[in-house]
């Protein structure tokens, strides 16, 4: 049964065109996230020119095409295991002329193929959609990677919180309503979770956007920020708070650093 759960939410068989012009939409216009999570990797200087980079829970490519653009010196192989997905950001990439990046299908899971021949890891807005988070970051960390770079929920606390969201709004096909995780995962935990496994350097940051979004029409889930007083605005969706954070974890280095804001 747990395999079926984590089958049926990692993985929607139909979509409704809101849900795929989520993915189609950032190869013309990349989202503030995908923009900052790409400059701040620049600002850690992680990525070596010649190695492999892996984009875990890639959908169509979204991401990795961003981010091949700004690293043209390396390889990027964004997996997904949605053949829907995974087709049309093909279909799409083929226009681009982006010679460093190639979609397959694949499971995140199941990296045994990848074991050695990868240097970094990226994993976008997937591991909070995930039933939870250590089994999906050991299967990274077991590529012998050096290093993990994730976008997610998560509190900068000992606290996690396990989520399970049913969209009624969301209807497709005969799909009466998109069901999924948004799990917020304890920053230090995880953290403590990857020292474990090896990783021994940590970099993190708190995600603020900078732009207004407006909230859905049908108040589905779907994006939409709130300004405080303070300035600083905070992104919802549905009655979720998205309190997203993007950590870095690296193998090897001798002073066990953990910084972040």
């Amino acid at each position: 049964m747990a395999d079926e759960t984590r089958a049926e939410k990692q993985s929607w068989s139909q979509f409704t065109e809101k849900e795929l012009d989520y993915f189609r939409s950032q190869f013309l216009r990349p989202y503030r996230s995908t923009l900052a999570f790409t400059d701040w990797l620049a600002e850690l200087d992680c990525v070596r020119p010649g190695t492999e980079i892996l984009d875990l829970g890639c959908g169509m490519g979204e991401f990795s095409n961003h981010f091949a653009k700004t690293f043209p010196a390396v390889r990027v192989l964004g997996l997904d295991n949605n053949p829907q997905l995974v087709a049309e950001g093909n279909a799409i990439l083929a226009g681009t002329g982006v010679g460093n990046l190639s979609l397959a299908l694949g499971d995140l899971y199941g990296l045994e193929a990848h074991r050695g021949k990868v240097d970094g890891v990226i994993c976008t807005q997937t591991l909070s959609w995930l039933p939870e988070a250590e089994a999906p970051l050991a299967s990274f960390a077991d590529t012998g990677c050096r290093w993990i770079a994730v976008s997610s929920l998560f509190y900068a606390g000992p606290v996690s919180a396990k989520i399970e969201v049913t969209d009624h709004a969301s209807k497709a096909g005969s799909r009466e309503s998109r069901e999924s995780f948004y799990n917020i995962y304890s920053l230090p935990a995880t953290i403590g979770f990857l020292n474990t496994l090896g990783f021994t350097d940590f970099e993190h940051r708190p995600f603020d956007i900078d732009i207004d979004l407006p909230p859905p029409a049908d108040k589905g889930m779907g994006t939409y920020t709130v300004e405080l007083k303070s300035g600083k605005r905070l992104q919802i969706s549905g009655p979720v708070l998205m309190s997203w954070h993007f950590l870095f974890a690296e193998r090897g280095r001798a002073d066990g650093r953990v910084s972040g804001a």
